[in-house]
């Protein structure tokens, strides 16, 4: 029968090799803009928030980048919390609020158009 003949791991251990750069590491090039659109409910699944931390990677990466927010899209945007403006009802409540807050104070810009 087959078996797996090596130690189990333990903590502490990595799972993949992170020294290893497989792609070349993408930067902007000077004057590069990237926009990134969003026509989403928010809460209505995991796109919106993975698009703004795709955004704020492409700021990263050197684009100047902007968020456009449009149409269930403004959803995004809106002011949460519970039970006041700001407070988190339960960990990730303000997901959506906190990466736009971290892309804008990175210098990513944001525009909502109904």
């Amino acid at each position: 029968m087959p078996a797996v003949n090596i130690p189990l791991h333990k903590k502490g251990d990595y799972l993949v090799d992170y020294e290893e750069k497989v792609f070349e590491d993408v930067k902007a090039a000077p004057g590069e803009k990237a926009l990134v659109t969003f026509h989403t409910v928010a809460f209505e699944g995991s796109i919106g928030f993975v698009n703004l931390l795709q955004a704020t990677r492409l700021l990263r990466k050197g684009f100047e980048t902007s968020v456009l927010l449009y149409g269930p899209g403004v959803t995004l945007g809106l002011q949460r919390g519970f039970p006041t403006l700001g407070d988190e009802a339960f960990p990730g409540h303000l997901n959506f609020n906190k990466q736009i807050q971290k892309f804008m104070e990175e210098g990513g810009k944001v525009y909502a158009c109904r």
